[in-house]
């Protein structure tokens, strides 16, 4: 017989279940501080987006570092092209994802581009621009939508791009 055991890791003090860590993996941690997932190792950090503060280095599909993970909430963008893109994590009702940018835009793509949509625009490969120094406020509406406002260094809004 055999029961679920608990401890706490003595690697940056996260609560992990069934399971261990060594010297250079990182857990990946859900919004109660438990261990969900495969631990990272330490050499895949930089795109791993660990926390609810990540980082996101847009790629030219989107893959690796420019997908972001689910329990995302703040997350910086630091992208060398205006094509690049993020990927959004799969929709969750009641999401709310903060990305903020410097000088170079990006592109928002929904992780199902062709059934979940980004300000009612869907497609293929529907994505949605983005500008330079751009803070961008989605939040998910349903399990097919997230909705798009863009804030300024002014505070100017406006809504996202629909994705196209």
């Amino acid at each position: 017989m055999s029961h679920k055991s608990e401890f706490v890791s003595t690697k940056n003090g996260f609560k992990v279940q069934d399971g261990t860590l060594n010297a250079t993996e990182t857990p990946v941690i859900n919004n109660d501080g438990e261990w969900v997932g495969t631990p990272i190792p330490s050499s895949a950090l930089a795109t791993a987006n660990v926390g609810s503060v990540r980082t996101a280095v847009p790629t030219t599909t989107g893959a690796t570092t420019g997908t972001l993970l689910a329990g995302s909430q703040f997350v910086t963008v630091t992208s060398a092209g205006a094509n690049d893109i993020v990927i959004l994590p799969e929709p969750v009702v009641g999401t709310t994802i903060l990305l903020r940018n410097g000088a170079t835009g990006y592109e928002i793509r929904s992780s199902a581009p062709a059934t979940v949509a980004i300000n009612g625009g869907v497609g293929a490969a529907a994505e949605s621009a983005i500008g330079a120094n751009v803070l961008v406020r989605l939040v998910c509406g349903t399990a097919t939508t997230w909705v798009g406002t863009n804030f300024s260094t002014a505070g100017v809004v406006s809504a996202t791009e629909v994705a196209a």
